[in-house]
């Protein structure tokens, strides 16, 4: 269709200029849209109910530390294996099911918010034992991109929480990385989409009250010829490494006037917004 559109002039520039029209409403309105967003969200009140079961957790882990261990291909079996060792708290997400069949270490906490990651890996998550799932349900009512209550796995242990995607569609869709990531510090009322899932995943681990969070295969690298730690290669460019890494800036900024603490402990990469720290020696005594 797209191609065809292309074939005929004065639609295709038309239509370019529609697009062009909406990408400036959004981009530069984000805020008046938040606004409207939050009005219409406090209707809905059944759903409020199971958002805010998310609230067990506020500052039950205060002053400890824990590990964020995204999928990128510095990680290792034997990173994962050391975790569980040390029976650390640790916040993993998406494919990282994949690695289940190598190791005994199960995350904590294991988060997705992606649908078409979750409806891919859905049958894997099922099917181990997790201490507690966290699943976004974005505020966008689009089937392709929010994760209904009718999919979610029937488990005591499965908690929503709601996606705010309005800043996620500002950086990623319409290209504007001028305006500043909002970062939720009530994540019973929203959390903040970043376009990584590592983003959403420091609000909860900030909500929960730790301290110190260090990150594991935050690689932030699709240069490669690999881009996950299980040797594929995402659709992901290597431009949207960049924009992860303006969102863990926003991580940083928002947090900048707290007593919490992110590490970067991933082995390379391109992430440099945090100290870096060697991970082996998180663990001597």
């Amino acid at each position: 269709m797209k191609e065809l559109l292309k074939k005929i002039p004065m639609i295709h520039f038309v239509g370019r200029y529609v697009q062009m029209f909406f990408c400036f409403i959004w981009s530069e309105h984000v805020e008046i849209l938040y606004e409207c967003n939050r009005y219409i969200r406090k209707k809905i009140s059944k759903e409020d109910m199971d958002i805010k079961r998310i609230q067990e957790f506020k500052g039950k882990y205060k002053g400890q530390r824990c590990f964020v261990v995204a999928t990128g291909p510095s990680l290792t079996v034997e990173d994962l294996n050391t975790l569980h060792k040390n029976n650390e708290v640790v916040f993993s997400m998406n494919t990282i099911v994949k690695a289940f069949e190598k190791t005994e270490f199960r995350p904590t906490f294991y988060c997705i918010q992606d649908k078409e990651v979750y409806l891919k890996n859905k049958d894997k998550i099922c099917c181990y034992q997790l201490p507690y799932i966290l699943i976004g349900r974005a505020n966008v009512p689009l089937k392709r991109v929010r994760i209904e209550k009718k999919e979610l796995p029937i488990d005591k242990n499965v908690y929503m929480y709601r996606l705010n995607a309005i800043y996620h569609w500002t950086q990623v869709v319409y290209g504007n990385t001028k305006k500043q990531l909002r970062f939720s510090f009530d994540c019973a009322e929203e959390v903040f989409d970043g376009s990584t899932i590592a983003y959403s995943v420091l609000q909860l681990a900030t909500y929960m009250g730790f301290k110190e969070i260090y990150l594991l295969g935050a690689d932030c690298d699709y240069s490669g010829a690999v881009s996950h730690f299980d040797g594929t290669k995402a659709k992901t460019s290597a431009a949207n490494g960049e924009i992860f890494i303006k969102s863990y800036q926003a991580a940083k900024k928002n947090l900048e006037n707290s007593d919490v603490k992110i590490y970067n402990a991933t082995r390379g990469g391109k992430l440099e917004v945090f100290p870096r720290v060697e991970f082996d020696e998180l663990f001597h005594k």
